[in-house]
């Protein structure tokens, strides 16, 4: 049961009841019951995070632009790149 979940259906129970207004956590709690009490896939069928994500680390990189080449394009970089190495 995740957050998401539990506010589309709250969002549902609400619509259906009419959409009556002060009585957002009374559709809040009854969604978490009824998510609670919900069968719940197999394991080997639910996704899990790590087949939602590629997880593998990324090679390192040199992110930054060199003080060098930046000078050679002759852009305002160049003076704040060599300010920050400075400091």
């Amino acid at each position: 049961m995740n957050r998401n979940e539990t506010a589309q259906l709250a969002y549902q129970l609400w619509e259906q009841e009419g959409k009556p207004s002060g009585r957002d956590v009374e559709f809040w709690l009854k969604a978490e019951a009824q998510l609670r009490t919900a069968p719940q896939p197999p394991v080997s069928k639910r996704k899990t995070i790590r087949s939602q994500f590629d997880l593998t680390p990324a090679t390192p990189r040199n992110t930054a632009p060199s003080v060098a080449g930046a000078a050679k394009m002759g852009t305002a970089s160049a003076s704040l790149t060599k300010r920050r190495r400075k400091a």
